[in-house]
């Protein structure tokens, strides 16, 4: 599971796919999301001498974000990893929430075989089954 910051300030969680870990810390100059972000310096990293030290996660993203709060309701729900060419981003590694058990759809013949479903986080096991008794 991932944190988004929405453009209203909201952070959003989405479930995501890892591909792989990235730390630019050996070249300069790179545009990363850091020094872009955080600096403006966008036009002139190039000229710049600017390291990031910071770690990143490359992510395959869902189409829809998937609350918490929907999953502490539902217990299961689905999603589907959206293109990988519009839902490929590189976050930074503290974006990560936690990790979802997700399994695929068997047992469908239709395009339902793309959903992906994913479980309540374990730790909240115990939460949403005493929420079911009281």
């Amino acid at each position: 599971m991932i944190d988004f910051l929405l453009d209203d300030g909201d952070t959003a969680t989405c479930p995501a796919k890892i591909l792989g870990f990235v730390r630019y810390n050996i070249t300069s100059g790179i545009p990363t999301p850091h020094i872009s972000g955080n600096d403006g310096l966008s036009n002139e990293i190039p000229n710049n001498e600017s390291v990031d030290h910071n770690f990143y996660v490359v992510v395959h993203t869902a189409s829809d974000y998937v609350s918490i709060d929907q999953l502490q309701n539902d217990f299961i729900t689905w999603f589907t990893l959206d293109n990988i060419e519009t839902c490929l981003y590189i976050v930074d590694v503290d974006a990560i929430r936690g990790p979802l058990f997700v399994f695929q759809n068997y047992g469908s013949d239709t395009n339902d075989k793309k959903r992906l479903f994913c479980a309540l986080p374990q730790s909240k096991w115990g939460q949403y089954f005493d929420n079911r008794i009281y």
